[in-house]
């Protein structure tokens, strides 16, 4: 899988990451730079490239960025049918202006520190860090007002999010992200399908032939 890795301009379809990542701490973690870092389910930064029918379900540390699938987005990267089960939270030892942190990260249910990148028929469910220490978003965190994001059709719950707004996504009850007339223009024909028994009855894929 990508967890924690770099991808660079290649497309990657029908895979799945499902361990968590968890953050020991050492020696360099009281070095602020040294933690300044894109942690994602799926990948920790997607540069270019596609992403398609792929899927994230593990629990996430992270501190200075982080999102349930991709830690960091840039280079138009494209994200299409894909999406992310896994809460972000903050390292267990970790407390808020010790070791000399005095900043905020960015954090997102599906993506964070988003520079850019193209956002299609995706969800998330997790749930993100105290919004009160850290800039945070239901689904896609941008690094800042101006990056040029696309996002269409993606949907985010915010009952699991702890409420979080998102300036992209469409925010939507747990009741409503397992009902498929909620995903207008979805393929439930080919891609995805909804029922109770599986996915804790979110939209999951469906299999191949």
């Amino acid at each position: 899988d990508f967890e924690w890795g770099w991808e660079y301009y290649t497309t990657v379809s029908d895979c799945h990451a499902y361990g968590d990542i968890v953050w020991v701490k050492d020696e360099r973690d009281t070095n602020r730079d040294s933690v300044i870092q894109n942690v994602g389910g799926f990948v920790g930064s997607a540069s270019g490239g596609k992403f398609a029918r792929c899927c994230a379900k593990g629990e996430i540390d992270a501190i200075g960025a982080g999102a349930g699938f991709a830690g960091n987005v840039y280079y138009d990267a494209v994200f299409e049918n894909c999406y992310a089960r896994g809460n972000v939270t903050l390292p267990s030892w970790f407390i808020y202006g010790s070791y000399g942190y005095s900043w905020y990260g960015l954090f997102g249910g599906f993506a964070s520190y988003i520079w850019s990148g193209t956002f299609r028929n995706c969800y998330s469910t997790g749930k993100m860090p105290s919004p009160e220490c850290y800039d945070t978003a239901g689904f896609g965190k941008a690094y800042q007002d101006t990056v040029e994001m696309v996002v269409e059709r993606c949907y985010y719950d915010y009952e699991t999010s702890a409420g979080l707004a998102d300036d992209h996504a469409i925010p939507k009850s747990t009741a409503e992200m397992k009902s498929q007339p909620t995903f207008v223009d979805w393929d439930f024909a080919v891609v995805w399908f909804i029922n109770v028994n599986y996915n804790d009855g979110y939209p999951d894929f469906k299999l191949g032939d």
